[in-house]
């Protein structure tokens, strides 16, 4: 159960820092060429 939360958490689950995509679809975006800059606060 606990490992099925972290795949959840880690590839599925959407992140605002990634522009509320799930890593898995911002990876794609990313190999795509397609995904949007990412903006880093200093």
């Amino acid at each position: 159960a606990v490992s099925e939360y972290i795949k959840f958490y880690n590839k599925v689950r959407i992140h605002s820092s990634l522009g509320y995509i799930s890593p898995v679809e911002f990876y794609h975006k990313t190999l795509e060429g397609t995904a949007k800059p990412l903006k880093i606060k200093l």
